[in-house]
């Protein structure tokens, strides 16, 4: 992973801006935004000028990136160095990527924590 952009992550995880949800990049719920750790990553590539197609589904206010609902588009691992659209660490067990530590529950912080211990 790109070093700055392991660093904007980090940094838009943390700072509250996002609201965090599981199961979508993005999900709009009532007029709301949550986000998988991913989707961040999607949406600060959008912020810079990635071409990335962010577009609201027809299905439970899903919204897509370049067509992907769960994993990262293919612009943003080349933008952002990523090797793994789920976020596979070197030495994880199965079903515990980023995507699968959101999904479980963990925090957008722990989730900073580990992308900073292993990318």
């Amino acid at each position: 992973m790109k070093k700055d952009i392991k660093e904007q992550w980090v940094k838009a995880l943390r700072s509250g801006e996002y609201k965090q949800g599981r199961h979508a990049l993005k999900k709009e719920i009532d007029g709301e935004f949550f986000h998988c750790c991913l989707g961040v990553l999607c949406e600060l590539a959008t912020k810079a000028a990635v071409p990335v197609d962010a577009q609201r589904s027809e299905i439970d206010g899903i919204w897509t990136f370049n067509g992907r609902v769960g994993d990262l588009p293919e612009a943003v691992m080349e933008w952002s160095g990523m090797e793994s659209s789920v976020g596979v660490l070197p030495d994880d067990l199965p079903f515990m990527n980023l995507a699968g530590r959101n999904d479980s529950g963990q925090s957008f912080t722990r989730i900073a924590e580990v992308i900073e211990e292993h990318f």
